[in-house]
């Protein structure tokens, strides 16, 4: 296995990037996850997030919430029902012609 040089560890960016996620998050971090990989796997995360000037445990925490971003069901659907609301007001719905509309619909069949 070919070895890789890895840029020389940073304490200082490790301890503002655990401040800056505390900042945007509101609390540390404190559940953790264990996962398997082998070990060019692992080698070849941390190489790539140190070339981006973050540590492996930023990039899983980016990959996972994207990954839930783009998975979560609930959020699909209050995107889907904040554009249909937006439309509808667009188009000067109100609530009591929304239930004209129903009542007048439902008469019809």
């Amino acid at each position: 296995m070919e070895k890789i040089d890895y840029p020389p560890y940073n304490l200082t960016y490790h301890l503002i990037a655990l401040l800056y996620i505390q900042l945007i998050h509101g609390e540390a971090m404190n559940k953790n996850l264990i996962v398997r990989i082998d070990d060019s796997m692992k080698s070849k995360v941390e190489y790539l997030a140190r070339a981006e000037g973050k540590n492996s445990s930023i990039v899983i925490r980016e990959l996972l919430a994207d990954y839930v971003k783009k998975r979560d069901i609930g959020a699909c659907v209050d995107t889907l029902w904040n554009s249909i609301s937006m439309d509808l007001k667009k188009h000067g719905a109100t609530p009591g012609k929304i239930s004209k509309a129903i009542r007048e619909v439902r008469a019809d069949r």
